[in-house]
């Protein structure tokens, strides 16, 4: 998160899941993580994301 900036003020988001092994928020070797393309914020209700890649 970036202070002051809120979801509201972007047109466009990516979405990032990421399953930790730590309680640490930077990604680490081993971990899975999905992102989704880039959305339109004002158009998206519902997003199904596939946690499907191993940080390397």
């Amino acid at each position: 998160m970036v202070a002051g900036l809120t979801l509201s003020s972007v047109e466009q988001i990516i979405l990032t899941a990421r399953i930790s092994k730590d309680a640490s928020v930077m990604p680490a070797t081993g971990e899975l993580e999905g992102r989704s393309e880039v959305l339109e914020r004002s158009q998206t209700q519902a997003y199904d994301l596939l946690i499907n890649e191993l940080i390397p």
